[in-house]
């Protein structure tokens, strides 16, 4: 989107107070569709007319007013708003800045769609931001994968890794998950070691979302070992919240509930007609 920039001391400036409202009406409207245009503060004469349609006769009597008092200069058949660089951006600084701009977001898309094997990227989801692995148990899943990476790529044969059968180079860093990428028996062994309960689904889940987010990277079997770390917490997760669920304040809820015993039953008529008889004073030939 395109801004125009306007001072804030054009409401006491001596020019604007000089040219009256119309006319400075008319100057900033110019200059959002100079910089709309990319016109560099130029108004064609065609254009003079078309502003706010006021018409031609009508624009240029407030566009002579704007040349009197400095705010516009006579360009040809039309105008050009007077230091008009000074606050605006030209056509020429706004291409620099876009070529800028698409040089730095085409550098930030390489980056972001060649994850080299340590989850920064996932495809937009948070599986492969995995916590820091503390436990005994996790690190020496981490290190037996990385010494037997270390002993195939020192002997060559990172063929069953990348998924490119044999004779693929090993220089190729970055690269779209394998169509025949499989669930090897180290990269089960290893979910299985970190507590993943449902291997093949969460192997089945993996894949999916590696392809149909188009992720590259080196080494998809380093990003199997994060999700299932992943997989594994979010399993925790789900126990710890099913065992709350079904703690001792859900039986108490699911209780049945057992009233005490009933209170005896009072005849509220009779006590008011007590009440009543003994409230009238006594009548003459009645018992005192």
């Amino acid at each position: 989107m395109i801004f125009a920039k306007v001072d804030v001391c054009i409401a006491v400036h001596p020019k604007f107070c000089a040219a009256g409202a119309a006319a400075v009406g008319y100057w900033v409207a110019a200059l959002a569709y100079s910089c709309g245009q990319e016109l560099d503060g130029r108004i064609p004469g065609k254009a003079v007319g078309a502003i706010l349609a006021l018409g031609p006769k009508r624009g240029r009597v407030l566009c002579a007013k704007l040349v009197s008092v400095g705010l516009f200069e006579p360009d040809g058949d039309g105008y050009r708003i007077a230091k008009f660089a000074k606050k605006n951006a030209t056509k020429a600084e706004m291409d620099a800045r876009r070529t800028e701009t698409a040089h730095r977001m085409a550098a930030y898309r390489r980056r972001d769609t060649c994850a080299v094997g340590d989850g920064t990227r996932d495809g937009g989801g948070d599986a492969l931001h995995a916590p820091s692995l503390s436990a005994s148990r996790e690190g020496v899943v981490l290190n037996s994968l990385s010494l037997d990476l270390k002993s195939r790529s020192e002997s060559g044969d990172l063929s069953s890794l990348s998924g490119a059968g044999p004779g693929a180079s090993a220089s190729a860093v970055c690269a779209p998950i394998p169509s025949d990428l499989r669930l090897t028996p180290e990269a089960r062994a290893s979910a299985e070691m970190l507590g993943v309960r449902d291997i093949d689904g969460e192997w089945v889940k993996f894949v999916a979302h590696h392809r149909a987010n188009g992720t590259r990277a080196a080494d998809f079997y380093a990003l199997w070992t994060k999700w299932a770390v992943m997989a594994r917490n979010y399993e925790r997760r789900d126990r710890e919240r099913e065992a709350r669920r079904s703690g001792p304040s859900a039986d108490r809820a699911a209780a049945p509930y057992h009233p005490g015993p009933r209170p005896a039953e009072v005849d509220l008529g009779a006590q008011l007609k007590a009440r009543l008889a003994a409230s009238k004073p006594p009548t003459e030939g009645s018992p005192q």
